[in-house]
């Protein structure tokens, strides 16, 4: 897909924003000043900054007479883009909510694997809480495909008149509505994807617009100038956001309020030429930028996890120097996850699309397997009554551990098929015991913290034995039955 480069870093001034006002708002010097407490206490509203600037994004590479959009490969590439970090990062937030394993509500997991946890109010900030935005960036990029069309048909004069008016009914009916509601609704719209259409929208028309303006006949000093003015409109509504009550209903520019003002950013940086795009298209900025999204992602459960282990051993650290070692430590993070999981995780799925299917193939064989493994072992009677807990806690522990260590050792290779049965068994061997050892130190932990009823060792041993086969089975039946229908 086609980038604008100087935009990619920006990407980063909006993740670093988010992540100084969860982690260090309330530490010097951002607590002191006034101008800073202003500033960094509304770093939560870059969110909707994300969702401007993919609007804009995905127009310009979509909306050009030469490239058509076809679903099926701007889907994949979505997906691509975004899960796999996501899933490591819900992965991550599940390990810090290790001890309450057994207990969550199976719909609570199923809603945040699928991305869909922000239609559901009580589900919305359910584990790694940024998450949310996730889940509507996947309902925008859903309804990008049917919006583009329409809008890129319209005349340029229209564009703007349609966007100009949906926004502003957008930001009429909110105030309306969050003046008449109680607390719960209220959170519930703030999480409510379709209340950040409006902003994606003003997002998608100026990509159409960007792709039709002559951008030779742009003057720069006057582009600069307009730049300039779009970061001072920026940074006066966050210095006076306190007051914003006196003119609306709701004291919050989280909703899209800002869509305009950050547009006006967007495009002025993106018809610049000077020195200022240049230095944003610097490779080192540009690696910020890339690494933003593993930033935003990772940075709450990271910080969990560091805390907890810090008051595990009883570690002080004075909270200024907790935070700006942790930001560092999290934007290099981002850049190894970028570089060493991110992209090549792209690139892998990309070139092998067919091997989501024996993924998913994979799960629901092994999911079997452990459910038949405790009913013969205890029957359902028992299962359910008195070790429930025991076996979910399993489920959860078991699927990701086997798929982590499958995807480890290469077991979802196109060369695996080649492998003749012997040696599928040896290699399947070592990740197998390895995901069982986790699984056994793990479910002894869960045990001894009383987090479980029980320690099934048997149990647990027939989990292994089955995992190991089925996974073996999956594969053998996969190129024989599945593979051939499936196109490259």
């Amino acid at each position: 897909m086609r980038r604008i480069e100087q935009l990619t870093f920006t990407r980063f001034i909006a993740a670093l924003s988010v992540v100084l006002f969860h982690t260090a708002k309330n530490v010097p010097p951002f607590d002191q000043h006034p101008f800073l407490r202003e500033i960094f206490a509304s770093g939560y509203i870059a969110v909707t900054y994300f969702f401007v600037l993919s609007g804009f994004v995905l127009s310009f590479a979509y909306s050009s007479t030469d490239k058509k959009l076809r679903l099926n490969e701007y889907f994949f590439s979505r997906f691509a883009r975004i899960y796999p970090i996501y899933l490591l990062s819900f992965l991550l937030a599940c390990l810090y909510y290790l001890d309450i394993m057994a207990k969550v509500d199976s719909r609570k997991i199923w809603a945040n694997l699928f991305l869909v946890q922000s239609w559901i109010p009580s589900y919305a900030v359910s584990f790694n809480y940024v998450a949310w935005s996730l889940s509507v960036e996947v309902f925008l990029y859903a309804a990008f495909p049917f919006l583009l069309p329409p809008l890129s048909r319209l005349s340029t004069r229209n564009l703007i008149v349609v966007a100009t008016l949906f926004w502003g009914a957008s930001q009429w009916a909110l105030t309306g509505t969050l003046a008449r509601v109680a607390d719960e609704t209220y959170l519930y719209l703030v999480y409510f994807p379709p209340v950040y259409l409006s902003s994606f929208v003003i997002g998608i028309v100026a990509g159409v617009w960007y792709q039709r303006v002559n951008k030779e006949s742009v003057r720069q000093r006057v582009n600069l100038g307009l730049l300039i003015l779009g970061l001072a409109l920026l940074i006066a509504a966050l210095l006076l956001q306190p007051y914003l009550h006196l003119y609306t209903a709701f004291n919050t520019l989280e909703f899209g309020l800002l869509a305009p003002i950050y547009i006006l950013i967007i495009i002025t940086l993106a018809l610049d030429t000077s020195f200022l795009s240049q230095t944003f298209s610097h490779p080192w900025l540009k690696t910020l930028g890339d690494a933003s999204y593993a930033l935003y992602i990772t940075n709450i459960p990271l910080r969990w996890l560091a805390e907890r282990t810090l008051g595990k051993y009883n570690i002080q650290v004075p909270a200024p120097i907790f935070a700006y070692v942790f930001i560092a430590l999290a934007i290099l993070l981002s850049i190894l996850s970028y570089l060493k999981f991110e992209t090549p995780s792209r690139i892998w799925l990309n070139a092998n699309k067919q091997m989501l299917w024996l993924f998913a193939l994979d799960i629901a064989a092994l999911s079997l397997a452990l459910w038949m493994a405790f009913v013969l072992r205890l029957g359902l009677g028992n299962l359910y009554q008195h070790n429930w807990r025991t076996f979910t806690f399993v489920v959860r522990m078991c699927v990701p551990a086997t798929m982590i260590m499958l995807l480890a050792f290469r077991l979802y290779n196109p060369l695996t098929f080649r492998a003749n049965f012997a040696n599928l068994i040896w290699r399947s061997s070592l990740p197998h015991a390895l995901s069982g050892l986790a699984l056994i130190g793990l479910t002894y932990l869960a045990f001894q913290n009383g987090w479980i009823e029980s320690f099934p060792r048997l149990i647990l041993f027939l989990v292994i034995a089955s995992t190991f086969a089925t996974s073996i089975l999956a594969r053998i039946f996969f190129k024989k039955y599945i593979l051939k229908f499936i196109p490259a």
